[in-house]
């Protein structure tokens, strides 16, 4: 699966920076991913209502399957 950068350097930058990688794709894309996945749990929840801290049991796994499945799209 190809994982380009998400935020590539121009060539300019790329010279001055070889050291630097910077965030993959597919870290992007997973936290973009779980961003949501959070959002969405805490929609219309009440401040006393905690129940949505327990996505951090499963929204990793998940936001990586997602970013997973997105990479995947971009190769088709």
């Amino acid at each position: 699966m190809n994982n380009p950068p998400a935020f590539p350097l121009t060539s300019n930058w790329h010279n001055e920076l070889k050291h630097y990688n910077g965030m993959g794709l597919r870290d992007y894309f997973a936290a973009k991913a779980m961003q949501a996945i959070i959002a969405g749990n805490i929609t219309g929840k009440k401040c006393e209502d905690r129940s949505w801290l327990e996505a951090d049991q499963w929204s990793p796994r998940v936001s990586y399957e997602i970013a997973d499945a997105m990479l995947k799209a971009r190769e088709a």
